[in-house]
This record gives structure tokens, C-alpha cells and sequence, in this order.
């Protein structure tokens, strides 16, 4: 199958085999799979310029890149996810498809004013 970038540059012949979201990683540059054409054996891919490999960077990622933002990054790949899960668990990546294992964190925050000041008893 023939992989091409979104302008419409040839990239890359992959077997046919290759399905949507998997990574490509030709002359060190990686690339995902965002869409297929089986009919005409030609796919498009989007450049992943922050991927890396590297659990050590991965980890690094997680916990000081990543780590309490107010959306969903990616540690392997820098993705910024729209739609952040609101829940701690299991999700994917959009982008690189990575496996994350997410931690979610709600912090409650109260602004009170006075609505009425109880009764005071004189006595």
C-alpha cells in the first residue's frame, strides 16, 4: 500500500496488511495511518513530530509535561485531546493510539456569599 502525507506526497510503500492508526516510522520520522483506500491500496498519514520511542522520555513526559493539565496529552506523541475523559481508566490515544492509563482529578472549589444573616436573639 502506498502511504502519502496530506499534500498528497508519496511517503512510503507498507504491506497491505497496515490498518488505521498504526505507525509508520520511515527515515526516522514518524507518521499515522489516519485513513485507507483498499480499493486503490493508497493510504494518508499525519506527521507525528513529537513521537518518540523512548520510555525514559515517555515517563519524563508524563510526569512533568503531561501531568495535571486541564486536557489530555499524549506522553508518546504530544497530542492535545479535544475530548478529555472525564473518568480514571483505560483510553487511546486519537492520534498515535497509544494504550494510557488516565487519572482523573476534580478539584472543588466554593465561593460563598451571604444570602441572610441568621436571627439574633438579644437577651
Amino acid at each position: 500500500m502506498d502511504i502519502f502525507d496530506r499534500n498528497g506526497n508519496f511517503i512510503v510503500t507498507v504491506p497491505a496488511s497496515a490498518e488505521l492508526s498504526d505507525i509508520i516510522k520511515h527515515n526516522g520520522v514518524y507518521w499515522s495511518i489516519c485513513s485507507i483506500n483498499a480499493s486503490k491500496d493508497i493510504a494518508n498519514a499525519e506527521r507525528l513530530d513529537g513521537f518518540t520511542e523512548n520510555l525514559e522520555e515517555i515517563d519524563e513526559k508524563a510526569n512533568y509535561d503531561c501531568y495535571g493539565e486541564s486536557d489530555l496529552v499524549c506522553p508518546v506523541c504530544g497530542y492535545v485531546e479535544d475530548d478529555s475523559p472525564h473518568e480514571s481508566g483505560t483510553t487511546y490515544c486519537a492520534n498515535c493510539g497509544a494504550e494510557l492509563e488516565v487519572e482523573v482529578e476534580y478539584r472543588v472549589s466554593y465561593y460563598p456569599k451571604l444570602k441572610q444573616m441568621p436571627n439574633i436573639l438579644e437577651v
